[in-house]
This record gives structure tokens, C-alpha cells and sequence, in this order.
């Protein structure tokens, strides 16, 4: 999950992925997890919270 993070920090880096809204990520175990775009970049930033 280290990698997929990284991974989602670069690619939704300022100026990427604009039209991007909603990044769905399905697990080897069936698990889905949705994540939206704008709350990740503030994650990313250090201004948020995943749920």
C-alpha cells in the first residue's frame, strides 16, 4: 500500500491529473476503496484527512 500511496502522491502532484475526480482502487481481496481527488491533494498537502 506504501507504493499505491506514493504512487498517488506523485500523480495528483499540482498541474496532473486535472480531470480527475474520484480514484477507485480494488484489492486482491475483493476490497474497493474510493478516494475523491480534491481531498487527496489536501491530504497530500498536509491540510486533510483520509476517511
Amino acid at each position: 500500500m506504501t507504493d499505491v500511496w506514493a504512487g498517488l502522491k506523485a500523480a495528483l502532484q499540482d498541474g496532473r491529473a486535472k480531470t480527475l475526480t474520484t480514484i477507485i482502487i480494488r484489492f486482491y481481496t475483493g476490497e474497493i476503496k474510493r478516494y475523491d481527488v480534491d481531498k487527496l491533494r489536501l491530504v497530500f498537502k498536509g491540510k486533510g484527512k483520509t476517511t
